[in-house]
């Protein structure tokens, strides 16, 4: 026998239901609203990351720059605040606002209201110079005006600093003279503004800089612009140094003054440049960005010869005798004993120091610049 059931719906039920579903509906646009919205301002955030971090760094090498031109102390330079960019009185916060727009997220325009650009000289000497770049943007909000958030803000800031060196590592053993590294800089500058790509240069490793502006001469006998970085004065060694860097760590702090500041480098006295170990040397560092120790002067001869290093050239090696690398310029032919580069930097690699102050006489010309958080 089958037994049928039958429930009989109250009254007023139906209505219930219509309003839970209603209820629920509304929840479910909020969390929508929320999903989308924060999604899309969480999003702008990470993609402010690279651009924050951009325009600390970009103010920072400005200061450098600004800096390597006219000597500053941290304090003068954070009074001085103009004359950043080359050709014009670029103030940091429009150094860092140009930069914010090259990398803003999804291409959207960043207003001058949205950022703060604030600087200060830290450190137990008061020697670094640290800048930091915070961004607050509102976005409008989509399907969250539905809830009442008609907009959201988007935060990100980021700390650069800039300071001396107070050591350098990795040092390729061949010393250029101040006024070829001069002009491979003043080139250099040219080139990038211009918007054409680094030329190639000539270094040419003959009889040490007698004094005179083409960085050639008789003086130094004995020498030809090898230099001892700690690895012994045999061929292998020089030829191990100049493959991947020299093995000691070079202190900045030998001579603060008088100024200019300098660090005693000895010279490696004979002609290695044909050596097969040279050769080799080269060719490992070919292509490769090197940093090379830049003098003003020197003394005596052979093994007694000192260098006074006053700064330091970051190229990228392209050619050397008759080895050629991928950016080497056949415009430019390297000759025995002749370097083709190309310029990096005028920077060194190595620790910043907190002691020393920027623009004393103990800075060497050896600005480094990184980025903090």
């Amino acid at each position: 026998m089958r037994v049928q059931l039958r429930h009989r719906r109250r009254h007023g039920e139906r209505g219930a239901v219509a309003i839970l579903t209603a209820v629920m509906s509304v929840m479910l646009v909020a969390v929508a609203a929320f999903a989308v919205d924060f999604g899309m301002a969480y999003s702008q955030r990470q993609a402010l990351y690279t651009g924050v971090d951009a325009a600390a760094t970009s103010v920072v090498q400005a200061f450098k720059k600004s800096i390597i031109t006219t000597p500053r102390t941290c304090s003068a330079l954070k009074t001085f605040d103009d004359g950043l960019a080359s050709g014009n009185t670029a103030k940091s916060s429009t150094i860092a606002l140009t930069s914010l727009n090259t990398n803003s997220p999804y291409g959207q325009s960043i207003s001058a209201s949205d950022i703060t650009v604030s600087t200060q000289c830290v450190g137990s000497g008061s020697g670094v110079m640290q800048v930091n770049v915070a961004v607050k943007r509102t976005i409008s909000t989509n399907l969250g005006r539905i809830i009442g958030v008609n907009s959201l803000d988007v935060n990100r800031n980021a700390t650069a600093d800039l300071g001396v060196a107070n050591q350098v590592t990795g040092l390729r053993p061949v010393g250029v003279c101040t006024y070829q590294a001069q002009q491979i800089v003043t080139d250099a500058e040219a080139d990038k503004a211009a918007g054409n790509a680094y030329r190639a240069e000539i270094i040419g490793l003959t009889k040490i800089w007698s004094g005179n502006k083409t960085c050639d001469g008789a003086g130094g006998s004995g020498n030809w612009g090898w230099l001892d970085l700690g690895q012994g004065n045999g061929a292998n060694a020089l030829g191990d140094a100049i493959a991947s860097g020299a093995p000691t760590t070079l202190a900045l702090t030998v001579n603060p003054s008088p100024s200019p500041a300098s660090v005693q480098l000895g010279g490696n006295p004979g002609n290695k440049g044909n050596s097969a170990n040279i050769h080799n040397g080269f060719t490992v560092a070919m292509d490769k960005t090197v940093v090379l120790p830049v003098y003003n002067t020197y003394a005596d001869n052979g093994s007694n010869a000192t260098y006074t290093v006053i700064g330091f050239l970051s190229v990228k090696i392209c050619g050397y005798d008759n080895i050629h690398g991928a950016c080497y310029d056949s415009t430019q032919p390297t000759g025995t004993n002749d370097i083709q580069v190309r310029f990096a930097s005028y920077s060194p690699v190595g620790q910043l120091s907190d002691l020393c102050g920027i623009g004393l006489a103990c800075a060497n010309d050896t600005y480094v610049t990184r980025l903090v958080k």
